[in-house]
């Protein structure tokens, strides 16, 4: 099990979940996604296995995901991603499967329109805004948060 509760969480804009409360769904998550009742979870949720940089352990930590264009999208302001960045090879817990893959790093600001487009379409614009990733036009148009391109890390998943 690795550091699951993100440090920089008070200066994002995410729905105010208090930080300890991460001790507890974390590892929750993981529970129900390890078990024969992660369907009512894995629609939203995947677990994410890595090794860590500096200690070579490995560890896991549920996220929330986005299918698109044959590749799993997520976002984090955690900060494992740093663990990304060096070695991109990582495990995926998907729909109860284990899925091997190469992730990156992504900063293209028309792929991430386009993850955060998905997102409005899954989980509803308002949970978009919430989550401090975007605005919504009262044309219905989607204005990128330039802050949380900045501030979040995209991660883009393919599948070996």
């Amino acid at each position: 099990m690795g550091n699951d509760v993100p440090t920089d969480r008070q200066n994002s804009q995410e729905p105010g979940i208090p930080d300890f409360a991460f001790y507890i769904i974390n590892p929750l998550m993981k529970l129900i996604l390890r078990t024969p009742f992660h369907g009512l979870v894995s629609d939203d949720l995947t677990l994410i296995t890595f090794t860590g940089r500096k200690t070579g352990k490995q560890y896991t930590t549920p996220v929330g995901y986005i299918k698109m264009n044959g590749s799993i999208m997520m976002f984090t302001n955690s900060p494992w991603w740093r663990n990304i960045k060096e070695q991109s090879s990582i495990t995926l817990r998907l729909k109860g499967k284990r899925v091997q893959g190469q992730a990156e790093i992504v900063s293209a600001p028309d792929l991430i329109r386009e993850y955060l487009q998905k997102m409005v379409e899954k989980r509803g614009a308002e949970m978009v805004q919430r989550m401090g990733l975007a605005d919504i036009t009262p044309e219905g148009e989607l204005e990128l948060d330039p802050k949380a391109v900045e501030d979040k890390k995209y991660i883009q998943f393919k599948p070996e």
